[in-house]
């Protein structure tokens, strides 16, 4: 049944506009056998955070996992993990991390699990979950996205926030090679052939706030580059306008929001006429240096 279920939700996640949620397959918390509550490494989350369980359900040989509303008197389990009577693989073997995110006033998570799939092999993943009140609802578009390996779950944070941007962006084409992603913030690049014109738009992980975007006309993008600083971050970007005029973008995150820096934009212009970005990111760090 729950395969039939799976199938339903994909079919369901590739016809519809908006961002998919499992929204179908709770496990009541009265049928399970629950083996513990919130391991110890998970307690630093926020309050308000999903309570990590470790359960067996009914006659099953292996071990479940799934997220509780943080609520004391939650009643519904979200899997993770969930092994059923008659299946020994996978079975849940740990979970060891969880951040937060922001998107369009709501709250999401991401959690790092390992499973383990045959009698010699565990693998790592990732589990993306949006949390509306007390109701989790799985994201479906990032958790059969294929993520990257060894990064650190604030980097994952960022990487999901980064992918949904560019999920409501179309017409415009990421260009991954060209965006940038930190544990804190994202820059993310996109270009629409049809127009001519390209979108920059910057963004702080944990903030409600609208991101800073702008479009420009764009041939290519040239390069991009981050500058940190102790107290901030800065992007920059090169891009082709046509064949003879180059342009470029930098922002800055003030605070917990990014904001175009247009009076850097002209104080480096011929740096950035240049089309070399070392040259505009080593102007940039002087000029950071002295104020």
């Amino acid at each position: 049944m729950k395969a039939i279920l799976s199938v339903i939700l994909m079919v369901f996640s590739l016809c519809s506009p908006e961002f998919a949620f499992s929204t179908g397959y709770k496990t009541p918390l009265k049928q399970v056998e629950l083996i513990k509550n919130n391991p110890a490494k998970l307690r630093d989350l926020p309050a308000d955070a999903p309570k990590v369980v470790f359960y067996f359900l009914k006659k099953a040989p292996g071990a479940s996992c799934g997220l509780l509303p943080s609520l004391a008197n939650s009643t519904e389990i979200t899997p993770i993990v969930e092994t059923e009577m008659g299946e020994n693989f996978p079975f849940c073997f740990d979970v060891t991390q969880g951040a937060e995110f922001k998107f369009h006033d709501s709250k999401y998570w991401v959690f790092k699990y390992s499973q383990q799939d045959t009698r010699e092999d565990t693998s790592t993943s990732y589990f993306f979950v949006q949390q509306n009140g007390e109701d989790l609802q799985p994201v479906d578009e990032l958790n059969n996205e294929i993520t990257p390996n060894d990064k650190t779950i604030q980097y994952m944070a960022a990487w999901a926030k980064f992918k949904m941007v560019s999920y409501e962006n179309s017409p415009y084409k990421v260009s991954e090679s060209n965006s940038i992603i930190t544990e804190s913030a994202f820059l993310n690049v996109s270009h629409d052939d049809s127009t001519k014109t390209c979108r920059v738009i910057a963004d702080y992980v944990t903030t409600n706030n609208v991101a800073e975007s702008k479009t420009v006309p764009c041939e290519s993008i040239l390069a991009t580059t981050a500058l940190k600083t102790s107290n901030s971050i800065y992007f920059i970007v090169l891009y082709q306008i046509d064949a003879r005029k180059t342009g470029g973008l930098i922002f800055v995150r003030r605070g917990n929001i990014f904001q175009e820096a247009v009076d850097l934009e002209k104080k480096f212009i011929i740096q950035i006429e240049s089309k070399q970005i070392l040259k505009v990111k080593e102007s940039l760090r002087k000029w950071v240096k002295s104020h």
